[in-house]
């Protein structure tokens, strides 16, 4: 099989599609009709930033972002009613044709920043996942780690009722140095995810890819958490002499991961049958892509690009 031209270019076409958008967010669905598209406006007189959305199974819109305003709309017994830190999250659930159902902030005292939102298809909860530099996140949920890690920042993984008004789980997740959350998948009871790390400490599975940290600036990571045991299932850096960030992320029907990044590494594992195996543009950065299966402890496929 040529992974490359049969699983790995549809899959990089498919994760280089997302982008960043800032204040709006414009949705389009279509049919046998013309195409319709809509744009609502989200935001208060402070700034406001939506990083990520999803369309739930009923065909409901979930949006995550940033949030500086104190005068958010908030649902009746939303599960936090106002800004508690310098930038919390803001969570809203709308119908396609943008009225509101549910709304809410969410976060500690300090910054807080989504980076992914997925709906939780066998509960219908809403899974918010990022990086804080809070230390008092509401934990909850018998959390894999129920305090703040250390260093300047930590991942989070929450949890919330389709309604916006209960947190059903909340845990810290990282070692004692910077470690980003910027990308996951969710399906059937678990969490999918890849950020970077700087952590010599970060938690790994004892079948990890990369079991340590290679050194550079940071190394992407990888890690795969069960919803339904609370137990992290697969964590693994992947990373060499510089800086190497995970991006993007998916899941095939066979648990097959797919993971994309940027690096500066002149070495990094990859197979034999990689598009390129050394660097090109060391100065600025490269991108990787890599697939995996955690019952394996060697790259499926992993190259630069």
């Amino acid at each position: 099989m040529n992974f490359a031209q049969t699983i790995l270019l549809p899959v990089l076409t498919f994760l280089t599609c997302s982008a960043w958008s800032y204040s709006q967010i414009r949705m389009e669905r279509s049919n046998d009709e013309p195409q319709r598209g809509k744009t609502w406006f989200i935001g208060g007189p402070a700034a406001e930033n939506v990083n990520r959305a999803a369309v739930l199974l009923d065909g409901d819109i979930v949006t995550v972002g940033l949030a500086t305003s104190r005068n958010l709309f908030v649902s009746p017994g939303a599960l936090q009613d106002s800004l508690r830190g310098i930038r919390n999250i803001y969570i809203r659930v709308t119908d396609k044709e943008g009225t509101v159902k549910h709304a809410t902030y969410f976060g500690g005292s300090d910054y807080d920043l989504p980076t992914s939102v997925a709906e939780d298809s066998a509960t219908g909860n809403i899974i918010v996942c990022g990086w804080t530099y809070s230390t008092d996140l509401p934990v909850c949920g018998n959390p894999l780690y129920p305090a703040f890690q250390g260093g300047e920042t930590d991942c989070f993984i929450a949890i919330l009722s389709r309604d916006l008004d209960t947190l059903r789980y909340c845990s810290y997740f990282g070692g004692s140095g910077i470690d980003h959350i910027w990308a996951m998948k969710a399906r059937q009871g678990r969490i999918w995810f890849t950020g970077l790390t700087d952590s010599p400490d970060f938690p790994v599975s004892s079948n990890a890819l990369q079991r340590s940290f290679a050194g550079g600036d940071d190394d992407a990571f990888i890690a795969v958490m069960s919803i339904a045991s609370n137990t992290l299932e697969y964590s693994s850096y992947y990373g060499g002499d510089g800086i190497d960030e995970g991006y993007s992320l998916d899941v095939d029907d066979e648990y097959r991961i797919y993971a994309c990044g940027v690096t500066t590494s002149s070495y990094l594992q990859t197979t034999p049958n990689a598009l390129s195996r050394t660097i090109r543009e060391q100065e600025y950065c490269d991108s990787f892509a890599l697939i995996l299966s955690t019952s394996e402890k060697a790259p499926l496929y992993a190259t630069y690009l």
